[in-house]
């Protein structure tokens, strides 16, 4: 009895509510008029032949319990089979599908926009580009590069790959001063690297890969390490609430900005999207070794059906 008593306080103690309150938040499934209509239609039509294979079950079954003649049994049986092997071949279409890629089963005729520009701050196209030491770009031999104007290449305030940060610069400049041969790595780095511009519904947004952090799961963050916008302990957020960390540059927007500001989220796959109500807490994650633009909370990723290495649209809203 003790056991079980301890084991309902410990249960207790992890519980997480799902919502806190009701936030105002808008999830738009917004993918192509045609895509839309397929999508609908395909999911009916396996609803269909659910409903019609236990219709033709039902009657196969009366018609073989009904009748004495052997004839008739015998078409019963037929129709019963029939209509479980069209409902086992409807679902094992499905399931098949769905695991091999669940974006299988979503059908989408968005086309991204391919921005062929030069980044602004990207200094040459030649093999030595990126530097021989860092390999970032706008980097030159040795890794270094004369920063352009903070602001250029920038998409709505947020850095995109090739552009100047300085607050990159200066987070990778405080590690590179630790001397830490681990650190080594980020000496020299400057620039965004990953972020690109893409169109989406003809609005401009800030495309990258995204991961999820934040809440007690989180193991990749210290049990005490804060949001260095928000300044709560990270493992104590609520992962079921919208929240995102990106690499923002703060002389474009300062902290004090993005603690009031929000934005919206884009999955250009399945069309979702979130806007409103998600809180800036941090500032990340990393961009050397993460190969990742956006951090996520678990439940904003899962509002836009999306999963940790999609690629998705973001965008300052307010």
């Amino acid at each position: 009895m003790k056991r079980i008593d301890k084991l309902t306080r410990v249960l207790a103690g992890a519980y997480i509510p799902l919502v806190d309150g009701f936030p105002t938040v808008v999830v738009e499934g917004t993918g192509s008029g045609l895509a839309t209509f397929l999508n609908y239609a395909f999911t009916i039509t396996i609803g269909l032949v659910g409903i019609l294979a236990v219709l033709m079950i039902i009657w196969g079954g009366v018609q073989y319990v009904s009748t004495d003649a052997w004839s008739g049994k015998e078409d019963g049986k037929k129709k019963i089979q029939a209509a479980l092997g069209g409902l086992i071949l409807a679902l094992s279409t499905y399931l098949i599908l769905n695991t091999i890629d669940p974006n299988l089963t979503r059908l989408t005729f968005d086309i991204k926009q391919v921005d062929l520009r030069t980044p602004t701050g990207q200094i040459g196209v030649d093999g030595s580009a990126g530097g021989p030491t860092t390999g970032v770009p706008g980097a030159g031999p040795g890794g270094v590069t004369t920063p352009p104007i903070a602001g250029e290449g920038q998409v709505n305030g947020i850095p995109t790959a090739g552009a100047y940060n300085p607050t990159i610069a200066a987070w990778a400049d405080s590690l590179c001063k630790t001397g830490k041969p681990e650190n080594q790595k980020y000496c020299g780095i400057k620039n965004e690297t990953m972020n690109r511009l893409a169109q989406y519904q003809g609005v401009d947004y800030v495309a990258g890969k995204a991961s999820t952090f934040g809440g007690p799961l989180d193991t990749g963050v210290t049990p005490t390490e804060t949001g260095a916008i928000s300044g709560e302990i990270l493992r104590n957020l609520n992962p079921n609430t919208l929240y995102i960390a990106g690499r923002w540059d703060y002389k474009q927007t300062p902290k004090s900005a993005l603690e009031s500001s929000t934005v919206e989220v884009v999955n250009p796959v399945t069309g979702k999207r979130v806007t409103g109500n998600i809180r800036i807490v941090d500032w990340g994650p990393n961009v050397v070794i993460t190969n990742k633009s956006w951090d996520l909370s678990p439940g904003l990723m899962s509002a836009i059906g999306g999963k940790s290495g999609d690629e998705v649209y973001v965008r300052f809203v307010k």
